[in-house]
């Protein structure tokens, strides 16, 4: 399957739960009271909702809880698009300056990967300072592939990935603020 069509039924079924959850959360029917008190303190609680919400599978909703679950549900989306930009990369014909780019942005998603990796050693250890200045680095990893397509001015074949991850992002960083 092309990655495009990938990237297309990926965020068509992002979108769905979202709205769905989005729904969901305003009626807050069934929702476990730590879940939405957890998820309301982030800036993206729809997304929290529905990122968080399969993985728990009935567990216990605590920051901990939590925060570990959606750093997980990053580290996927993560592997997904790191697959995309290798595969892009790896395509014949690419314009070298967009494949210079295209090779850019695969070590950077290689390092958001590794960064996610490393967040769950150091939330299993209690170490808050790494897990923040790694959810940190993935933020700017993302930043700095997006923007270099925008310097080309060039569209990035990687922004649905990077909106969305950076928003999942940004919530584990909030979530992270409740374990003080």
């Amino acid at each position: 399957m092309d990655p495009h069509s990938n990237i297309k039924l990926l965020f068509v079924s992002l979108f769905i739960l979202v709205s769905i959850d989005a729904a969901r959360s305003r009626n807050l029917i069934g929702v476990d009271p730590n879940l939405k008190k957890i998820c309301e303190y982030t800036d993206h609680p729809a997304l929290c909702f529905s990122t968080v919400t399969p993985l728990l599978k009935g567990g216990k909703a605590d920051a901990n809880t939590v925060l570990e679950v959606a750093v997980k549900a990053g580290q996927t989306l993560a592997k997904s698009a790191y697959a995309v930009v290798k595969s892009l990369a790896a395509k014949p014909g690419t314009p070298p300056d967009v494949l210079s780019t295209l090779k850019d942005c695969k070590d950077g998603y290689e390092t958001v990967v590794d960064n996610y990796e490393e967040t769950l050693g150091s939330f299993s250890v209690h170490d808050l300072g790494t897990v923040r200045a790694k959810l940190s680095g993935i933020l700017t990893w993302i930043g700095d592939c997006e923007d270099e397509f925008h310097d080309m001015g060039a569209v990035s074949p990687l922004t649905g990935y990077a909106q969305m991850l950076t928003n999942m992002t940004s919530n584990c960083l909030a979530i992270s603020e409740l374990l003080l």
